[in-house]
């Protein structure tokens, strides 16, 4: 493995894309290089790769992160402030309505805890609207919410009605600048900035954003990186293994990049997942799902273990996995649920036992695009064979 330094990534490139966005001289951009490398520092991550990144994979990679930790300072600005919906309060009388301003809830992105906000919302009945979501799609209207989740009733439904979101909360802008690239982004905090010239601007928004991911850092970029660790200390007790590559997914890239992976097996697929979701077509997992049963059709050995909870868990993996077992079973895939007494949360694929897909992505939506999840996709025969060797215990153990 290769370590790098975060100025690496301040590019000559990058450097003339952000004089170009802001309007700024050359040489005032120049000068924020250090203040750059610091914010690449705390939203990057470990500072790891398996080999020397080229000009254009350096740029590349900052300007994600730069995107990342613009979004980070407008979040904590307000600029990405929910719209707001009403809600019938308590105490109505016959002549007068009691309403309570509050943030709309995006239907079909919400979690258990966002439903569980709402008045009359229990924990049970969050997790049957999730769960419900998550195993036949998306929610299209009130009237469709009420017909699939029992203990959503007219009453209930009327009440909510207000604050909830079936199309998906675009967050506002300021004026007509929309925020869909860094450029649109990096603008948009400079207006926010009481400033006379747009190097003022930039300089301000720069110091604005760093202060913002300083104060939320990547996990890896908090106080006791891996890179600083002794080695007398407990990384040294740790296995070590020689990666031909290692790559990157990061939220929608593993759902977009995966397919393409499992084609390339020609001998075997072990997947071990804690929640699968689907089998609906316009499910994304259906076209991950879809890639095992190719690599099954090619002749490839493909097995699946899925997680099954105790009826006492609050995940509703056994319902939620219950639609992609069936589905992945009737087209000839080996599919296994483990023991109920101690929860699967492991998420990983070996392919052709040389390939090690492992991290932090349930297949599921929200792990494609609502939430911040990774996965580290490893060429190293040495670990798929350790790997391979505690799915194979667990296999034998599950039904």
């Amino acid at each position: 493995m290769l370590r790098f330094e975060w100025n690496a990534f301040v590019t000559a490139p990058l450097l003339e894309q952000l004089a170009s966005a802001s309007a700024a001289d050359a040489a005032v951009v120049q000068a924020l290089s250090a203040r750059l490398a610091r914010i690449f520092q705390h939203v990057g991550g470990l500072p790891f790769v398996a080999d020397e990144p080229s000009l254009d994979e350096r740029t590349s990679r900052a300007l994600v992160w730069l995107d990342e930790a613009l979004g980070h300072a407008l979040a904590q600005a307000g600029v990405r402030r929910a719209p707001q919906g009403l809600l019938p309060g308590a105490g109505n009388t016959s002549c007068v309505q009691l309403l309570t301003a509050r943030p709309l809830l995006d239907v079909n992105r919400a979690d258990v805890d966002g439903w569980r906000q709402l008045p009359g919302v229990s924990a049970s009945l969050a997790r049957k609207v999730v769960a419900e979501r998550e195993l036949h799609g998306r929610y299209t209207s009130l009237d469709d919410l009420e017909r699939r989740v029992d203990g959503i009733g007219p009453a209930k439904a009327a009440a909510l009605s207000g604050v909830l979101d079936f199309l998906g909360a675009q967050p506002p802008s300021i004026g007509a600048q929309p925020l869909d690239t860094w450029a649109n982004r990096l603008q948009t905090l400079m207006q926010l900035q009481l400033a006379a010239t747009p190097a003022q601007a930039l300089v301000a928004a720069i110091n604005q954003t760093l202060n913002s991911v300083a104060t939320r850092p990547h996990p890896a970029s908090r106080q006791g990186r891996m890179r600083h660790a002794s080695p007398a200390g407990p990384m040294a007790r740790a296995s070590a293994h020689s990666a031909a590559w290692v790559g990157e997914l990061w939220s929608k890239d593993y759902w977009q990049a995966l397919p393409a992976l499992m084609d390339s097996a020609t001998h075997s697929i072990e997947l071990c997942m804690f929640h699968v979701a689907a089998p609906h077509q316009r499910h994304p997992t259906y076209a991950l799902l879809q890639g095992l049963i190719r690599a099954q059709q090619r002749g490839a050995a493909v097995r699946a273990l899925l997680d099954r909870d105790g009826k006492s868990d609050p995940y509703l993996s056994t319902v939620i996995n219950s639609a992609a077992r069936r589905f992945l079973t009737e087209a000839g895939v080996a599919c296994r649920s483990d023991s109920s007494d101690k929860l699967l949360h492991s998420k990983y694929l070996v392919i052709d036992r040389k390939r090690v897909v492992m991290g932090s992505h349930n297949w599921s939506a929200g792990s494609y695009g609502r939430f911040d999840d990774l996965t580290l996709a490893v060429e190293s025969e040495t670990l798929a064979h350790q790997v391979v060797g505690r799915f194979d215990e667990q296999w034998a153990t599950a039904s």
